[in-house]
């Protein structure tokens, strides 16, 4: 199997929650390679997956069918995963939002069986600029926290970081570093700001944001 050869990472956002920051800053730890948001386009392999092992379990092998590897069909995912990361990355994965992959979490918990969830989201959805991107990231929210515990993600499984925009500091991301088991390193900056609680990106140097030689001392 080639995915538990690393620490597979899903970023979930409900959407206009800093997700694109969050990614960039873990990117920047020279240990870490996560690609996104990918459209729909994870969402349609994984749904073909699924639709073929249902197809599969439905219809018994015979002379114009044998059965499906299951393993291979796991590994194919892996290597589109695999073929958009930074190959020397130990920590590996992808940003997606909620209503494209969480109904999509107990075939990815298959297919990646050391995955760890992040929650990305806001707090205080009132700062979000459209009304109807508040309701519609509150559902988002709700849809997300209701697929982690169908598909047993929790914080007290080690398995799910909550990760709302309102901790985007160097503190709240060395947090979430020490738990992601990375060390010798740390975040001093930030590729953003927040000025009046407005969110404005403002991508700077790899110097600027990390500080030391980062090592991935976690488990696989």
């Amino acid at each position: 199997m080639i995915c538990p050869a690393h620490l597979w990472v899903l970023i979930i956002t409900t959407g206009r929650s800093g997700s694109t920051t969050l990614m960039a800053m873990l990117n920047t730890l020279q240990v870490a390679s996560l690609t996104g948001e990918n459209m729909p386009t994870f969402y349609n392999i994984l749904n073909d997956i699924d639709n073929i092992t249902k197809w599969d379990r439905n219809y018994p092998a015979g002379p114009f069918k044998k059965h499906v590897n299951k393993t291979e069909l796991h590994d194919a995912m892996c290597l589109i995963v695999d073929s958009l990361t930074d190959k020397d990355a130990p920590i590996r994965g992808m940003k997606e939002l909620c209503s494209r992959i969480c109904d999509k979490l107990p075939i990815m918990k298959k297919i990646f069986p050391n995955l760890r969830i992040i929650h990305s989201y806001r707090e205080n959805e009132n700062h979000t600029s459209k009304f109807t991107n508040r309701e519609y990231n509150a559902r988002m929210r709700q849809q997300a926290e209701t697929a982690f515990s169908k598909s047993n993600f929790s914080e007290k499984n080690g398995n799910l970081y909550k990760m709302p925009l309102e901790n985007f500091d160097p503190e709240g991301f060395n947090r979430l570093r020490t738990w992601l088991g990375v060390e010798g390193c740390k975040f001093v900056g930030m590729h953003h700001h927040n000025k009046h609680k407005s969110y404005i990106w403002q991508p700077k140097k790899a110097s600027e944001i990390v500080q030391g030689n980062c090592k991935f001392i976690g488990k696989l």
